[in-house]
């Protein structure tokens, strides 16, 4: 991959590691990528499940944030998307609880 052929060592939780399809996925969900038009597309067919592609951009964002921050990109925005779920789940959560004192007719 070109992060290795840079001479760039990416780091997870300390460790060296080789770019994979699963940092790939850290990305694509950081930064809400899919169904954005400016980094990506829906290859599927009507009636497919989606299946997408990713463009330069997409591309060139990931090669950016891992050049900025080698040690740390994989493990701070996996910090973050916790954070957002913990967030989801909580804001899921308040909003099917009852409205205290409403009575049901």
């Amino acid at each position: 991959m070109y992060v290795a052929k840079k001479g760039i060592t990416l780091l997870v939780k300390g460790e060296a590691k080789e770019f994979n399809t699963f940092h790939f996925g850290i990305f694509v969900d950081f930064y809400n990528m899919k169904g954005n038009d400016a980094y990506s597309y829906n290859l599927s067919l009507g009636g497919e499940q989606p299946s997408w592609g990713y463009s330069q951009q997409a591309i060139d964002l990931m090669l950016q944030e891992i050049r900025r921050d080698p040690e740390h990109v994989i493990d701070s925005m996996r910090a973050e998307l916790s954070k957002r779920k913990s967030r989801e789940k909580k804001s899921r959560q308040t909003a099917e609880e009852p409205t205290p004192g409403a009575r049901e007719f």
